[in-house]
């Protein structure tokens, strides 16, 4: 242990853990899961703990992490064109079996071979580590490492947290609230779907998306390296930290080796840059941030798209913030700002921000919350529509779908959201929910990554469900046990009173006859 950890140590006389070198991972091409790992990642590093990253991405030269970056996966986005192509897929009605095979079988192979075949990686298997920390999208293939070393794990959920995780931790799962696939209803319809979808996701993961998983795996990892099965891996994850909070997702009952802490990546506007500040500052009609996020670059955009935005922006009195990569497009609306990047939160902060125009990633849609501005959806895949239609049904928000999109209806929805103040009422008693907490969410995320530090892993907190079955956890063997006890009884019962009518017909049955003759 060095000079630094000991001093540190001091200082915080014993609260925190003892600096420990922290193995974290987020291997799929979106930089949002980056930015949530990088901000716990952080502050882990600025209380002196020592964290490599595995990513396609930098971590920006933060101290006391290093980054072993994978840079030929982040252009999976870029190959080809994703908008067109999952913007056609939404408007499919054919049903799978394999739902997230279908989705990200290839991403998940690409993502090991490069991964599991690199020299990093091999000198990553020689290194000791203290604790493993991994984002939940796609990442399980890292699993043998804790196992071979003993160590920790604790998994970073940035979205929804998915139900075949929840059971394997011995968390309740209530179809009904699949935040992944629907929000919550009581429409019996609506949770007959839910229920039906979410166990389709739990199958394809663990038979057959799993299974190769598993196959990638025994072939990558080196000779005499223990590799066990996803499932009993999963059932010794230590910690799960999620991205979510009763203001903005939905209030569930979770087991102790979960810990909602929505909003981590969450902080105050900063100052803008001058050219973002004047261009705001110049209108008296306010400011609409549009960004789709970095995984489906803007400029993909199809034609159609493109002229709908653009004349629906120029009809507007408001400025706009557009978040486009490209090289500008022709005839772009005077009112109508592009950058290729923007300080969203800094943005979506400022007192003349009124709007957020987003695809519903979970961390924008926190980002509308945590601001207090309502958000109009325009969804691609994954937990977007779910995120979308929470706040369709909170009141804080609108859906399009971009096969309906046009201009005119585009500046509809728009101008109700700017006009009608129920929507801007609505999230900003949402805001005021979110910042209402013991304690600030990324606070309580790092003390309980220390935590699992400190006392050496975290099965104390794990439910005594986690080591039953799904039989035995929805209690059914116990009902079948009561139900065949009382069948056994009733017939019992139902045998005895038979005999002793038997009995009573037998020797009642002559009197009666010799009283009639």
């Amino acid at each position: 242990m060095d000079l630094k950890c000991l001093l540190l140590l001091f200082i915080a006389n014993t609260f925190y853990a003892e600096c420990a070198r922290i193995l974290a991972a987020t291997l799929v091409a979106t930089k949002s899961h980056k930015f949530f790992l990088d901000i716990i990642s952080a502050e882990l590093a600025k209380r002196g703990h020592l964290i490599t990253i595995l990513s396609p991405y930098i971590s920006k030269h933060l101290p006391n992490v290093t980054d072993i970056v994978f840079e030929e996966l982040s252009s999976s986005f870029e190959d080809g064109p994703w908008f067109t192509d999952i913007v056609q897929a939404r408007s499919a009605t054919h049903f799978s079996l394999t739902p997230l095979s279908d989705i990200v079988d290839a991403q998940m192979e690409r993502i090991i071979r490069t991964v599991l075949e690199s020299q990093e990686f091999r000198m990553i298997l020689n290194t000791k580590f203290d604790l493993l920390m991994v984002d939940t999208s796609l990442n399980d293939f890292l699993l043998p490492i804790a196992f071979n070393q003993n160590l920790p794990v604790v998994y970073i959920a940035p979205t929804a947290l998915p139900s075949w995780i929840r059971r394997e931790i011995g968390s309740p799962v209530y179809h009904a609230n699949n935040l992944i696939v629907a929000p919550p209803s009581d429409d019996i319809f609506s949770r007959i779907i839910s229920y039906i979808s979410t166990n389709i996701h739990e199958i394809d993961y663990h038979y057959f998306l799993g299974s190769r998983i598993n196959k990638h795996m025994i072939n990558f990892y080196p000779q005499g390296y223990k590799v066990f099965p996803i499932q009993e891996m999963l059932s010794k994850i230590d910690l799960t930290i999620v991205n979510n909070h009763h203001s903005f997702g939905y209030p569930e009952t979770v087991s102790p080796n979960i810990i909602n802490a929505g909003g981590i990546h969450c902080k105050l506007p900063q100052s803008l840059v001058k050219d973002i500040e004047e261009f705001i500052s110049d209108g008296d009609e306010g400011v609409i941030l549009f960004s789709l996020g970095s995984a489906i670059p803007s400029e993909q955009m199809p034609k159609q798209y493109l002229d709908a935005f653009a004349n629906a922006f120029r009809r507007l009195p408001q400025k706009i913030i557009w978040r486009w990569s490209g090289e500008p497009f022709e005839n772009v609306p005077e009112n109508v700002m592009l950058r290729s990047w923007l300080p969203q939160q800094d943005i979506a902060g400022h007192p003349k921000t009124r709007l957020l125009i987003s695809h519903g990633g979970m961390l924008s849609t926190t980002e509308a919350i945590c601001h207090g501005i309502p958000i109009l959806g325009l969804p691609f895949w994954g937990d977007q529509d779910a995120n979308i239609a929470l706040a369709v049904r909170d009141g804080y928000g609108l859906k399009l779908e971009w096969n309906d999109l046009t201009e005119d209806l585009l500046y509809n929805t728009i101008t109700e959201l700017l006009n009608n103040t129920q929507y801007t009422r609505i999230v900003k008693k949402r805001q005021e929910l979110f910042h209402d907490r013991p304690m600030k969410p990324l606070d309580e995320a790092v003390y309980w990554v220390e935590h699992i530090l400190r006392h050496g892993g975290g099965q104390h907190l794990s439910p005594a469900t986690r080591n039953l079955n799904r039989f035995q956890a929805k209690m059914l063997d116990v009902y079948l046990f009561l139900l065949g006890a009382v069948s056994i009884i009733l017939i019992l019962i139902a045998g005895s009173l038979y005999a002793l009518l038997s009995i009573v017909r037998r020797f009642i049955s002559p009197q009666l006859k010799q009283k009639l003759n």
